[in-house]
Order: C-alpha cells, then structure tokens, then sequence
C-alpha cells in the first residue's frame, strides 16, 4: 500500500502554487509545507549484538519504521518561523518524542544573524536564542525539476563527535557506532530569491523545497508565493530567555533528575 508521502510525490507538480512571483518586490512573502519521511534502517542494520537478540529484534523493528511529519515554512526576504503541524504528528502511529520535551517554533532572521526557537521541558517553557552558524556548502551542477522549479544540488558533510550531535533535523542517533559523516544533500530554486529552507537547513542562493541525510527527506508539497490572505511573522515572547548551551545544561540537568525519580519508584516497589 503506498505511503501517503509518496503519493504525495507523484502529485507534487500539481502542488505547487504560486501568485504574483516578482523577485525583486520588498513585501515578497510565502508559504512552504514539508512533508518529511525519516527511519533509522542504517542504524537498525548495525545493532550491536552485545544486546540480548530479543533486544536487539525490537530495536531494529522500532528504527526501520518510518515515521511521517508535516512542517510548514513561512518567509519573507530576510525572516522565516517554521513550525511541526502538530495534528499529524500527534496522529501518527510511529511518532517518536522523547517524553516531556516538546519543541516548537523556529524563528531565524538572516539579515541580524540570529535565531530563537520554543522548546519546553516537562511544562516549561524557554526561548533558546542562538547566533546562526552558516554551513559550508558545496554547490553543484546537477539539477531536476522540483513541480514546476528547477532546482540545483548543494551538499554538505555532517562530521560526527563522540560529545555533540547536530541540532534541528540533522542529528544523526547513535546507537551502534553510525557513520563517522553523513552527507546532507539539499535542491534549491534560484527562481525564488531567499536563502531559507526547512528546519536547520538554510543559506543557499534559492529557498530549499527538498534535503536529504542518512535517515531523513524532507519534501515541499506546497509552496504559495506572495498569498493574497498575507503572511504573518511573529518573534516567538514565551518563555524564559536562555542560551543554547543554557539549555543543554538545563535539560540534562532535569532528564538525570527524572532517571532518580524513577531509580526511587523502582527500589520502593
């Protein structure tokens, strides 16, 4: 039976809308949404076997299923939010969600080099502000059609460390010795002057409607240039302000401080 993200694929020409494109228009403003696919079937393949082989069973039955996820990108020149629909995944069977950490929002503004995303821990709510770091991509010649765009390839190397994992959509889980790199390759359209994209992926001299790594597509379904209802862009106000590092130290802090609470439930019973 086919997924619905790939009979979304097969439609995706017939998707894309857009209304008064001029690129060189101060208000030009859109909407994007994203249809993602991820699984871990790298990572199921290289399950250690120091794990009990019922163990080992389940953690390749639970990595090799895919998991489907919508997002939606608004933008205008310089600034974008992008944000999870919530009411699919929250529908869907496969949703993985580390319990009580709940990410929101991202907003990023290219031209004063900052982003601030929502993220709650068990209840409650931060603003985690960072400076952008750009990617060092590589532009290549290939190009496809993406609907009615013709889009030019760009990649770049994810290199793993022992004590960081990338943020947004590329992190790489590492529960069996994964790749040392990974390759992220994304397809942007220069016809549509800006430099966002989907999740953490962004600056290249076209909006990104599609990127992929070792685990993850990321696809635009629909795209809506310059909307006649407009295109509203918030800074995210709720929260406690924190830096990123800031919150790393909070969430270990509150995550080992659950594992002690369970630790006691377990030595009571």
């Amino acid at each position: 039976m086919a997924t619905k993200f790939s009979v979304m694929k097969k439609f995706l020409g017939l998707l894309i809308l857009t209304a008064g494109l001029t690129a060189g228009a101060q208000e030009f403003k859109g909407v994007a949404v994203y249809e993602s696919v991820s699984t871990h079937k790298n990572a199921a393949a290289r399950v250690s076997d120091k794990f009990d082989p019922a163990i080992q069973e389940r953690m390749k039955e639970a990595l090799s299923k895919p998991v489907e996820r919508q997002y939606t990108l608004y933008f205008d020149k310089t600034i974008s939010v992008f944000e999870e629909e919530q009411k699919l995944s929250m529908d869907s069977p496969n949703r993985r969600v580390s319990p009580g950490i709940v990410s929101g929002k991202t907003y990023r503004d290219l031209k004063n080099n900052f982003e601030i995303e929502e993220r709650e821990i068990f209840g409650k709510e931060f603003l985690v502000t960072d400076t952008l770091k750009r990617r060092e991509w590589k532009l290549e010649n290939e190009t496809k059609k993406i609907g009615s765009h013709t889009c030019y390839k760009a990649t770049y190397t994810i290199k793993r460390s022992p004590s960081k994992i990338e943020g947004g959509q590329d992190k790489a889980i590492d529960l069996t010795g994964s790749p040392e790199e990974i390759i992220v390759t994304a397809w942007y359209a220069p016809e549509i002057p800006v430099n966002h994209g989907p999740g953490g992926y962004w600056g290249l001299p076209g909006l990104i409607l599609s990127v992929s790594n070792d685990n993850m597509t990321l696809l635009c379904s629909t795209l809506t240039l310059n909307p006649k209802a407009g295109v509203e862009i918030k800074v995210p106000n709720r929260g406690e302000k924190v830096t990123k590092e800031e919150f790393r130290v909070i969430m270990a802090k509150k995550l080992e401080e659950m594992k002690g609470m369970r630790g006691t439930d377990i030595r009571r019973h």
